[in-house]
């Protein structure tokens, strides 16, 4: 899809718009570009307005902040805002863009105005601001998977590395020819301390009453190559944190 970064934010907007809008079994919205709604009637239940505010462009990056404004009575505009909200900080795309990494955050959404009259009835607009940093042509972590279950995790990485053997011949003036005789694998995530069959696995092994060396089975891909790994690793760490304020987290890494 050759999409410019305005367009990209408006097309993900308006499929999230959609889905929300179907979770809450309306089907009566409206969903504008806030440079062409100047002058429309609000006829429908709800009618959303989308303005794309000043970006940043960094090197291989571009975040875009993004208002959105429903109108409708307070009530129903303030709970489909609260509900984007929460479904969509820091989630995973519900549309497919290809080879990019999209990240969104949204903050608290705030009453503008209300108890405006329109047709014989009151009209709030409730609005919510959002940020999207979006990179193209970045190969990312897609749908981490193990034993079975989809992981949701905000912080992932992997490391790889091998353990040398560096062969001297005296032909070759002492210099040395490495021959990578073993390597490591690991992965390591942080996610909340949901009550998952994983966690409860993990705990399981730290705490004492599973066997040190079960085993997961994990899956996860990169990018456009599907690079795949689909193999049994074990737990290596689980750093167990919860503070005031905050929901508990784990940090975990699964090696062989």
């Amino acid at each position: 899809m050759d999409l410019s970064i305005n367009e990209t934010v408006m097309y993900i907007t308006k499929a999230q718009i959609a889905k929300v809008m179907a979770q809450k079994g309306i089907t009566d919205y409206d969903i504008y570009d806030s440079l062409v709604f100047k002058g429309k009637e609000t006829s429908k239940k709800v009618t959303f307005v989308v303005e794309l505010l000043d970006g940043t462009i960094y090197d291989n990056s571009t975040n875009i902040d993004v208002r959105i404004k429903a109108i409708s009575d307070v009530n129903t505009a303030k709970a489909i805002l609260d509900l984007y909200g929460q479904e969509f900080t820091l989630a995973d795309m519900i549309v497919t863009v290809k080879d990019a990494f999209i990240q969104q955050s949204y903050e608290t959404p705030t009453v503008e105005e209300q108890f405006e009259e329109a047709d014989s009835s009151f009209l709030s607009t409730v609005s919510m601001q959002g940020t999207f940093v979006i990179g193209l042509d970045i190969l990312t972590m897609e749908t981490l998977t193990i034993d079975g279950e989809e992981i949701d995790v905000f912080d992932f990485s992997y490391s790889f590395s091998t353990n040398p053997n560096p062969q001297a011949f005296a032909s070759s003036n002492s210099r040395t020819s490495t021959m990578n005789l073993t390597s490591s694998f690991s992965v390591s995530f942080i996610l909340d301390s949901a009550n998952t069959t994983f966690l409860n696995k993990v705990l399981g092994i730290a705490l004492g009453s599973t066997s040190l060396n079960s085993a997961f089975s994990v899956s996860f891909s990169i990018g456009d190559q599907s690079l795949e790994m689909n193999t049994s690793l074990k737990l290596l760490n689980d750093s167990y944190s919860q503070k005031k304020g905050q929901i508990p987290v784990h940090t975990i890494t699964l090696g062989r």
